[in-house]
């Protein structure tokens, strides 16, 4: 993350739990929010818009749990649409990517990059289309047709995400994949950065909702297909740089724990 600047908050609750021993036991998902005191539109903007993607999240949540049912009868009713409803512990986050020239790009794969390949570790991940600014805080086209968003399929293609500026994207996430046993997968990423002439001075700005169980939610899958849901996540088909799940997934586990060896998985000293 050293190529953009991050500010999360909750996006549902400005206080998602009152109990203190929470709190200081599982910080990164029950911490009130701080808003900063400078920019007091900030949070009406940012919870509104955070609250409509959890909406919409839901609903497609509703579809995945359609498609999973259909695929494995034995899948608990709703499970994906019912964690996304009832968790208090979404996280959204506004990404803010460097000017190119503010930095020296990383090799990263198949090309230079903003962010390096990841997975989300959440069950589904809401993304706004991405801002390009000039210094001046101008909104600007993309000055590099190339730079943006890349998943890999399921085939092991690569495709860069293209979608019109008044519409949402959606991401599937480890815990999806889990509680589906394997039926969805979760879906690798990377952020391919600006890199000519015309790309000097601009900046990238996009903002995320993780949405997610809480910090207490059982991992383990349905049926115990534990095979089945390793089965997409193997050193062939992951990109470089992206964690094996069964080096830190552990049915038994909780979501906080899960949570804890994913971070420490990519933020290794």
């Amino acid at each position: 993350d050293i190529y953009k600047g991050s500010y999360y908050n909750n996006p549902q609750y400005d206080r998602p739990f009152d109990d203190e021993e929470i709190i200081k036991k599982w910080p990164t998902f029950a911490h009130p929010n701080i808003w900063p005191e400078e920019i007091p539109e900030l949070r009406n903007a940012f919870m509104e818009l955070g609250q409509l993607i959890v909406e919409v999240g839901v609903l497609l949540s509703r579809q995945c749990d359609h498609h999973i049912k259909s695929h494995l009868p034995s899948y608990k009713e709703k499970q994906i649409s019912t964690i996304i409803k009832n968790s208090r512990v979404a996280k959204a986050r506004l990404l803010h990517y460097f000017a190119v020239d503010e930095f020296e790009n990383k090799e990263c794969g198949e090309d230079e990059a903003w962010c390096g390949w990841h997975n989300d570790h959440g069950s589904l991940t809401g993304l706004t289309p991405a801002l390009y600014l000039d210094q001046e805080g101008n909104e600007v086209p993309n000055p590099d047709p190339e730079a943006g968003l890349y998943i890999k399929s399921r085939k092991g293609e690569l495709v860069q995400v293209k979608y019109p500026s008044d519409h949402l994207a959606f991401q599937i996430g480890e815990t999806a994949q889990i509680h589906s046993g394997g039926v969805l997968l979760a879906t690798p990423h990377y952020v391919r950065s600006a890199k000519n002439e015309a790309a000097k001075g601009i900046t990238r700005e996009t903002f995320a909702v993780f949405m997610e169980p809480e910090f207490d939610y059982e991992m383990a899958p349905p049926e115990n297909r534990v095979e089945q849901v390793l089965k997409g996540t193997t050193l062939e088909y992951l990109p470089e740089g992206v964690p094996q799940l069964k080096d830190r997934w552990v049915p038994k586990d909780d979501f906080g724990t899960f949570s804890e060896k994913t971070f420490a998985s990519y933020y290794q000293d």
